[in-house]
């Protein structure tokens, strides 16, 4: 995370059921080292936040559980639709959440 973003306000409770998902459903699921990865940068306008890991793909038809509902329904509560989240297998498995940072 770059220093200049130490400021920036999250509403409460969308990093950690991410991070949590990527321990129970990712990392948790592998013998060897696990890895989470936390990006959060800025870009034309928007803050992007990016939680990554090495466990196993995301099911196809992947249908959001308590945690990802959760962030999803807090997104909306906040941003309306000024805010998106979206999760992908590849090139890597990550979850990634865009918020117009003129919210």
């Amino acid at each position: 995370m770059d220093d200049s973003l130490q400021e920036v306000k999250i509403p409460r409770f969308i990093l950690q059921p991410l991070i949590e998902n990527a321990i129970k459903h990712g990392i948790s699921k592998i013998e060897g080292h696990g890895s989470i990865e936390l990006q959060i940068v800025t870009k034309e306008n928007n803050l992007i936040i990016v939680v990554s890991d090495n466990g196993p793909h995301f099911p196809e038809g992947l249908v959001s559980g308590h945690g990802l509902q959760s962030v999803f329904d807090l997104l909306r509560l906040s941003y309306g639709e000024l805010a998106s989240m979206n999760w992908e297998n590849l090139p890597e498995k990550k979850i990634t959440i865009i918020i117009n940072s003129n919210s």
